[in-house]
């Protein structure tokens, strides 16, 4: 089997009726770019991102965390052990999860 990532995107803000989720199949090495609209009265929302997947035949993720909007890209950094997302301003680790 393939390794495999998804990464998971969820964007919510006051002026939007229901938050906006987006999800890709991603691999090592590509860029990954998640767009959403700005309140039109500047008022701010709350974006999301996690990933899971399966490296090696072992299932791997990285649970659900915010992102700043004034922060640079999130990476995304995946082996056997686990998955971390990397940013400016936040990290995350979580241990692989092995099926039994």
């Amino acid at each position: 089997m393939d390794d495999c990532i998804v990464a998971n995107v969820s964007y919510q803000g006051p002026y939007l009726q229901a938050p906006i989720k987006d999800s890709a199949r991603i691999s090592s090495l590509e860029l990954l770019e998640f767009s959403y609209p700005l309140d039109p009265v500047s008022r701010t929302g709350q974006a999301k991102f996690s990933a899971f997947g399966k490296i090696g035949g072992i299932d791997v993720n990285a649970e659900e965390q915010p992102i700043n909007f004034d922060e640079g890209p999130v990476f995304i950094l995946a082996d056997k052990n686990g998955i971390q997302l990397v940013s400016r301003d936040s990290f995350y680790s979580r241990e692989a999860i092995r099926e039994e």
